[in-house]
């Protein structure tokens, strides 16, 4: 049986500068967005160790984040 420890860290992303407040997995890649009250949006590459390439919004802090369906042609 597999038990899972919630008292410990399993990852950390120390990239933003204040709490994350959303984060979302793409639908068919490794990626994760994440979303934070430093007005940042994050898209982290989970296959490598490469820096997150970051999106500032303008006004206010990112309170959601939802990857969009990719549209599919009809035909």
């Amino acid at each position: 049986m597999d038990s899972v420890r919630i008292d410990k860290c399993v990852i950390q992303f120390p990239a933003h500068m204040e709490p994350i407040y959303t984060c979302d997995w793409h639908p068919t890649q490794n990626w994760l967005a994440t979303g934070s009250r430093d007005k940042q949006i994050k898209i982290w590459n989970m296959e490598g160790k490469a820096s997150p390439r970051a999106y500032n919004t303008l006004y206010s802090s990112s309170r959601a984040c939802k990857w969009r369906q990719k549209k599919r042609k009809k035909a």
